[in-house]
C-alpha cells in the first residue's frame, strides 16, 4: 500500500456578485413590495366595499 491515493480535482468556483443586488438592498425591496401589495389590496377592498354598500342602499 505504498501507492498514494489519487487527489480530487477541486474546481474553483468563480463567484461574480455583480449580477445581483446586495442582501441588505434585497430586504428593502422586499419590504417595499410587501407594503405596496398590502396597500393595493386594501384599496381594492375599500373599492369593493363601497360598491356593495351602494348596491344595498339602492
Amino acid at each position: 500500500m505504498s501507492k498514494e491515493r489519487p487527489k480530487r480535482n477541486i474546481i474553483q468556483k468563480k463567484y461574480d456578485d455583480s449580477d445581483g443586488i446586495p442582501w441588505s438592498e434585497e430586504r428593502v425591496v422586499r419590504k417595499v413590495l410587501y407594503l405596496s401589495l398590502k396597500e393595493f389590496k386594501n384599496a381594492q377592498k375599500r373599492q369593493h366595499g363601497e360598491g356593495l354598500a351602494g348596491s344595498l342602499k339602492a
